[in-house]
């Protein structure tokens, strides 16, 4: 079977196949033991740092990974940021309500409001309304959501997370009110050295990402993907961002535009992360203003591509693509290949086994000779 589409969609609906192998979120399979925490709530670190398992530092995955704690504060753990999320006992609080009501609330239970990343970091890119899964996060809704994070306007705004559509936007903290989490930090203490610059490109300590210094800009998603796959700088394989990735660069330490000095270009720029709820549109972050959302842009800033594998011309891929498994770290990077734009025609059969998902919507597939799932 022969498939010629615009947007290839594999499970598109919620609850069409099984259990998640390529982002195992089965809380019941695996526990991860951590000593309870004492009094002492550690430190926001504001930037977006990943967690590590087995000694090995994690990618930016594309879903929260959830797991269960034991011997530690109740809520819900997510292995992929190493942030214990809880959610407010609604007998005792009516959200929305107030920045400072929030964050007295957290305090109480020795926890605070998360951080912009940290907001970011727990949603489900591929679920809308709310862009989070209610499976482990009972209580979300489709409304704003306090951060702590304020937008550097004399202290008078911060960032909220609006988990209707993920969008990112500030408010007036006097005139405002919002839902909110509560988290618990347990990652390591952030790198010494956040960027190291290497002439042409920027690594990432924090994330292990490794980025072009420079952005490119094209006419239209699929060129974008060439020009980022096409790419020869430090003899690496690149390939266009995941919006997460993206947002990973979002810096509470610089204004206009919140992003370090370190990297050059556009400050509007779009991810490979299509936009669920708004048809033909991606999900961007403009770093002039620090706001996120969902549209078309032509610029963007390559990543380096984790898992290199050859690409011909067209980005076509010659042989059989399977995406299955348990391991979540390799199951994750597979898929981010396809949906971010590394190949955009596949001569040969496209099987998706054992997913359960709001929908993996992989734009940029022109042609795929077979495909199941």
């Amino acid at each position: 079977m022969q498939m010629r589409l615009s947007w290839i969609v594999a499970a598109v609906l919620l609850g069409c196949a099984g259990p998640l192998p390529v982002l195992a979120q089965d809380s019941s399979a695996e526990e991860t033991d951590l000593r309870a925490p004492g009094a002492q709530v550690p430190a926001a670190q504001e930037w977006w740092r990943t967690a590590e398992v087995d000694g090995k530092q994690l990618p930016v995955l594309t879903e929260p990974w959830f797991d269960t704690l034991r011997k530690a504060k109740a809520g819900h753990y997510d292995k992929a940021t190493g942030i214990l999320w809880s959610e407010p006992d609604r007998t005792k609080i009516s959200p929305p309500v107030a920045l400072n009501t929030a964050q007295n609330y957290c305090q109480r239970l020795d926890s605070r409001l998360p951080t912009r990343h940290e907001m970011d970091s727990i949603q489900d890119v591929r679920r809308v309304a709310p862009t989070i899964d209610l499976a482990v996060m009972t209580g979300a809704v489709s409304a704003p959501y306090w951060t702590m994070t304020p937008t550097r306007h004399e202290g008078t705004s911060n960032w909220v997370v609006n988990l209707s559509d993920g969008r990112a936007y500030e408010v007036n903290v006097a005139k405002s009110l919002a839902n909110f989490f509560c988290v618990f930090d347990f990652r390591a203490p952030p790198p010494a050295v956040h960027y190291a610059d290497q002439d042409l490109t920027v690594m990432d300590n924090a994330t292990g990402l490794v980025w072009q210094k420079d952005t490119v800009t094209a006419l239209d998603y699929h060129a974008l993907a060439d020009t980022c796959v096409g790419s020869t700088i430090s003899g690496k394989q690149w390939r266009v961002p995941t919006w997460k990735e993206l947002s990973s660069l979002l810096s509470a330490a610089y204004k206009a535009p919140y992003l370090d000095p370190l990297f050059r270009g556009e400050t509007a720029l779009v991810s490979s992360t299509p936009a669920v709820e708004r048809g033909l549109n991606f999900r961007y972050v403009n770093f002039q203003t620090g706001t996120s959302g969902a549209a078309m842009l032509s610029a963007t800033r390559c990543v380096e591509q984790a898992l290199p594998k050859s690409v011909t011309s067209g980005r076509t891929f010659k042989g059989n693509v399977s995406i299955s498994g348990p391991d979540p770290v390799l199951g994750a990077r597979a898929l981010q290949q396809l949906e971010a734009g590394m190949y955009a025609v596949i001569d040969g059969n496209l099987e998706i086994t054992g997913v359960s998902s709001a929908s993996i919507i992989l734009p940029y597939l022109r042609k795929v000779t077979a495909i199941s799932y």
